[in-house]
């Protein structure tokens, strides 16, 4: 790390996502964490969200480096990514002003639905001819404010980014449930080994 890039009054966040060449059934290609676009692209924005969660101000002069390691991608590697990132995040006992969760959203547009938690058949299934629409989002579910909004594809109207926003904020809320049931299993499972019991 440069010496530049240290914060003197707040810690800085480094995180790498690196992808093993067995991970995409398609491409068995070696990905470089440091050169390949599409990592370093989605490791800023796993950044900037941690960023916006953590208690920087707590570790003035820290480095806080987060390196994830993607084995199979079946879809979703970025919001798959950025919740285990805060999970561990929250194992290590670093203080946070609440949950991030992200979840990925699509858009039939033949039935004008909204799709959540999108696989690796959903992303590339074209419908009507015409690529999918794909939308990831992360929200801070007890704050209800959205940290990240990513979307490549050009949307038809305001109400399809409407109805997208409104189906990923219901998923990162049922996303929010499923981690903090694991977090607090995980707590009293530590807790229960510190005092002397097994589970």
């Amino acid at each position: 790390i440069r010496r530049s890039d240290v914060g003197f009054d707040r810690a800085s966040v480094d995180v790498t996502l690196k992808m093993a060449p067995f991970a995409a059934a398609t491409d068995r290609r070696t990905s470089n964490p440091h050169t390949d676009r599409r990592l370093v692209e989605a490791s800023r924005w796993i950044q900037r969200s941690l960023e916006a969660t953590l208690l920087l101000h707590l570790y003035p002069r820290s480095r806080i480096e987060i390196v994830i390691a993607i084995l199979a991608d079946d879809g979703g590697r970025l919001p798959a990514a950025l919740n285990a990132a805060v999970l561990a995040v929250l194992d290590a006992g670093l203080p946070v002003k609440d949950f991030v969760c992200a979840c990925s959203v699509g858009y039939a547009l033949t039935t004008q639905t909204a799709l959540v938690d999108l696989n690796r058949k959903d992303e590339l299934t074209q419908h009507a001819g015409q690529a999918p629409v794909r939308l990831t989002c992360a929200i801070m579910p007890h704050r209800n404010t959205i940290v990240l909004t990513q979307c490549e594809n050009r949307l038809s109207s305001v109400t399809v980014l409407e109805t997208m926003l409104e189906a990923a904020t219901e998923g990162c809320q049922l996303m929010a449930e499923m981690m903090q049931a694991a977090v607090h299993e995980r707590a009293s499972t530590v807790l229960s080994a510190q005092q002397g019991q097994l589970p």
